[in-house]
């Protein structure tokens, strides 16, 4: 079982005011996944990023052009803090080859448009939405992408894009574009970096992809699969692909993937926070959601992926316990957790979020003790 691509400290770069920067720094906090943005740099002792990260006990290091273009300097302070990882969030002096060099394809930056439009020296913030505007637009978005030694030349991870309408002024194509970054850049850094790879025997659990929209459409459009787990059934190929974008790119969340065909047939992954389903749930504990296409019930492979998962909780993001939640009439989910190790812990009256009915939820759990207990050797 694959873990995370590379070491979980990361140095944000930034000269402004640290949005973006704030915004990944709690994303990670939030989450027990053994990441941490250990560092912030900026070449301005004024920035508002300089604030926005001391409120939140992240060290800043405040350097000027000549000291970060310098190896002596950069190289040993990067080391110090061990960063595994260089993000810029705003961050406008071009970076030193060495440096890029040092971080191939572990840096990555955002840009406010979409690449390769608009793009290049001095086309940043608003600049690029006075830019997008003048052109006659009808739509922009962002560019995730890691860095080269080019400006805003580096391969494309993820790019999504929103409507300019001809009302729009600059403050409201800023508004909608700060709207995706906060949503996306924590999520796309994460999927690229951190996210983890597991491998059974039938099966690969990996990070969803834009081009799976289509794969997922064929099961997730079945009138069986999502209603009683809590789901409309997908009605359009895009609206599987919003949902990967917006739904299954939160962390822990894992394409089912068929070895044999490498088709992702089903999801599985862990929620966190408000995000779980009762309040019952302590503060790091997880629980899990999963799903399956109807052709593929009854072979065992979401116990197989859940297997993994749980293994991933356990020991590697060191969960004190993990639950399952489901609609009582779901026979078939009850039997995975059963078979998984859950045992029955309490039900909750709750309602099903695409009928409106009344349902009765049963909550499931496994703890580490009871986990440790089962895999004794």
């Amino acid at each position: 079982m694959g873990q995370g691509m590379v070491g979980g400290r990361i140095a944000v770069f930034a000269s402004g005011e640290g949005t973006n920067a704030e915004n990944i720094i709690r994303y990670f906090r939030g989450l027990p996944c053994g990441v941490e943005v250990a560092l912030v740099l900026t070449n301005r002792g004024d920035a508002g990023v300089v604030r926005r990260a001391e409120c939140l006990g992240v060290p800043v290091v405040v350097a000027t052009k000549g000291e970060i273009n310098d190896r002596e300097f950069m190289m040993p302070l990067m080391d110090r803090y061990g960063i595994g990882v260089v993000v810029l969030a705003g961050f406008l002096l071009m970076v030193p080859p060495f440096l890029i060099g040092r971080y191939n394809g572990r840096m990555v930056n955002i840009h406010p448009s979409l690449l390769p439009k608009y793009g290049g020296k001095g086309m940043y913030g608003r600049r690029v939405h006075e830019a997008v505007i003048a052109g006659g637009e009808r739509e922009t978005g962002i560019t995730i992408h890691l860095v080269s030694e080019h400006y805003d030349e580096g391969r494309i991870l993820f790019q999504a894009s929103v409507p300019v309408v001809p009302t729009d002024t600059i403050g409201d194509v800023d508004r909608k574009v700060r709207a995706m970054e906060l949503f996306y850049f924590p999520r796309v850094i994460h999927r690229t970096f951190f996210g983890a790879t597991m491998e059974t025997d039938r099966l690969l659990l990996r990070a969803w992809r834009d081009d799976d929209a289509e794969a997922l459409f064929r099961y997730a459009a079945d009138p069986e699969v999502g209603p009683i787990a809590g789901w409309p059934a997908h009605t359009s190929v895009q609206e599987s692909l919003r949902v990967i974008r917006e739904v299954f790119s939160a962390p822990e969340t894992y394409a089912v993937v068929l070895k044999e065909s490498g088709e992702p047939v089903g999801c599985i992954g862990l929620l966190f926070g408000d995000n779980r389903n009762s309040r019952e749930m302590q503060p790091n504990e997880a629980e899990v959601g999963y799903w399956i296409g109807v052709l593929f019930w009854g072979q065992g492979l979401i116990p197989e992926a859940l297997d993994a998962l749980i293994q991933r909780g356990f020991r590697t993001l060191g969960l004190d316990a993990m639950w399952i939640s489901l609609n009582e009439a779901n026979v078939r989910s009850r039997r995975v957790a059963e078979k998984c190790g859950f045992t029955y812990h309490h039900t909750e009256p709750g309602e099903n979020p695409v009928t409106g009915e009344r349902v009765s939820n049963r909550f499931y759990r496994l703890t580490i003790g009871e986990y440790a207990a089962q895999h004794k050797a």
